[in-house]
């Protein structure tokens, strides 16, 4: 930061807190501060150098990276045997940064030992054409065996990261498309599709305008596959019926995360380069917390205009009519081979940063950290080159980051509360030329509390079984003598005491003097 920072912290002791909430729920138009950062894949790399990156990445002052989404083959290397140690090291390096990390989960690349077990579980199109394993997003959404090994690995991760501070959100899957599977268990689903749809046979008939060539169905077992089908009708609904396919498996995805995660984390998926024909993003999203794009531009140098960001980025918002995120865009150069490398002029990695914020992101992230040495997307530079030196995009990338950083604070800084069994606080992170603002609003929550009669019957009630949980241990018992040698006749000890009537009986009127007489602030630091 260039600017110093001003946090004050008000702790007020209430009888009865109205707004208690152990986690702030996740909002996308609540989150605290812009986020920026870059796919990160370490194990990517020729050689170790987490440490390296981390501190590149601290200097550049990127506060998030994306992880994980495409090594199913390190996160289970033979069935059933699952390590996390690889990445734990990753997420706990970035901890200490200060960093934030998305992770993914691994499901759009099947690892090699699953095709050599289950070759079925690829997808075969409609021309008959098996799609071989070496390609990505290659599997058959609805195959079980498939979905069975998804299951595991999610609820495995889940389970692994749920309580892990730095993991702020899941992206489920990545870029996921229907891919054009036709395999014997999509074309039953097809069928089973259209009878809930269209109930009879006679009514598909009618819809589809089936009598016409003859073509008229007299059970459903008679649909034969899409292939070669001219009917328009016919047509259209297999490519709905593809849509659903992926809107089906990304929410049984997100089911499967909302399992674990906690009230503060978000799940998302990244849409690719939408709207997409063969996706339907306003039903996906349905199911998402928040929605992600991955908006590339491919006009370098004088033709980049912005308008790819900005189609891409109003029509993300308006899926859920809320801002979303960016989980992927031009670090650099992009392509697939050496004739379409043309780096970006100087500011114009900058330029679209700002014009994705100005649509509603509250998150940009390059794809990717480091430029890439092998495989299909060596062309698809990341913020370091080859060479894996700090160059210009990593010299642009840190002056918008630190710009980001003082802008977020001035504009917004970040508010705050948390509770406890016996303590409500309330903190404000400002620049200090906003300290007076902050302090108000601090004050006028502690000197003026509203105790609104509905909120306090609700909240009676929550205390009251708190009081129930409550056991009489050691632990318990020593706290309780603490209390009363440090604080004698204060009401922080009824907890302690048979006192639910009067938990029953207070209202607003005694629980406001309560409040002002006993529990007026006692701390106030400056730092």
């Amino acid at each position: 930061m260039t600017r110093n920072l001003i946090c004050c912290t008000i702790l007020c002791l209430t009888l009865l807190s109205a707004a208690s909430v152990a986690q702030t729920p996740f909002a996308p138009d609540k989150m605290d501060t812009v986020l920026y950062g870059a796919a990160y894949y370490p194990e990517y790399m020729p050689h170790e150098r987490l440490d390296k990156d981390v501190e590149l990445m601290k200097q550049a002052g990127i506060s998030v990276v994306r992880i994980g989404e495409s090594s199913w083959g390190l996160w289970e290397p033979e069935d059933g045997r699952f390590e996390y140690a690889w990445m734990d090291r990753v997420v706990d390096r970035m901890q200490k940064a200060g960093i934030k990390v998305i992770m993914g989960t691994p499901t759009y690349s099947i690892p090699a030992w699953m095709y050599k077990k289950h070759p079925e579980i690829v997808m075969t199109r409609l021309d008959g054409k098996t799609i071989t394993y070496g390609m990505r997003q290659n599997a058959d959404l609805l195959n079980p065996t498939y979905r069975f090994y998804c299951e595991r690995i999610i609820r495995k991760l889940a389970e692994h990261y749920k309580d892990n501070r730095t993991v702020i959100g899941w992206q489920i899957d990545n870029e996921t498309p229907p891919g054009g599977a036709a395999n014997k268990d999509v074309q039953d689903g097809f069928v089973e599709y259209l009878q809930h749809k269209f109930k009879t046979v006679d009514e598909l008939n009618k819809v589809w305008g089936l009598n016409y060539w003859g073509q008229r169905l007299n059970d459903w077992t008679e649909i034969p596959p899409e292939s070669g089908i001219l009917n328009s009708g016919w047509k259209l609904e297999w490519q709905r019926y593809a849509q659903w396919i992926t809107t089906d498996f990304l929410a049984w995805q997100a089911s499967i995360v909302d399992q674990y995660k906690r009230p503060d984390q978000f799940v998302t998926q990244d849409f690719a380069g939408p709207p997409r024909p063969e996706v339907n993003e306003y039903d996906i999203s349905k199911s998402l917390d928040i929605v992600a794009v991955n908006p590339y531009h491919h006009a370098p140098q004088d033709e980049y205009d912005g308008e790819d960001s900005s189609y891409q980025g109003d029509f993300s918002r308006s899926l859920k009519q809320t801002n979303y995120l960016v989980t992927e865009t031009n670090a650099d150069t992009i392509g697939w081979d050496s004739k379409s490398q043309f780096p970006p002029y100087d500011g114009q990695l900058r330029l679209d940063v700002y014009t994705h914020l100005s649509s509603g992101a509250n998150m940009v992230e390059y794809w990717h950290w480091h430029s890439i040495h092998y495989g299909q997307e060596t062309y698809w530079k990341g913020i370091l080159g080859h060479d894996l030196e700090p160059g210009r995009p990593y010299q642009e990338m840190s002056r918008t980051a630190h710009e980001l950083a003082t802008e977020s604070d001035r504009l917004g800084g970040q508010f705050d509360a948390y509770t406890s069994h016996e303590m409500t606080g309330f903190d404000a992170k400002v620049v200090d030329t906003e300290m007076p603002h902050a302090f108000d609003l601090l004050s006028d929550l502690v000197l003026n509390p509203r105790f609104d009669a509905d909120d306090l019957v609700k909240e009676q009630k929550v205390i009251i079984e708190e009081m129930k949980m409550i056991e009489d241990t050691p632990d318990e018992l020593l706290t309780e003598l603490f209390h009363a040698a440090y604080f004698p006749d204060h009401f922080i000890l009824l907890h302690r005491r048979p006192f639910a009537p009067l938990v029953q009986g207070a209202g607003t009127a005694s629980t406001r003097t309560a409040a002002m007489t006993q529990g007026l602030p006692l701390l106030l630091t400056q730092a």
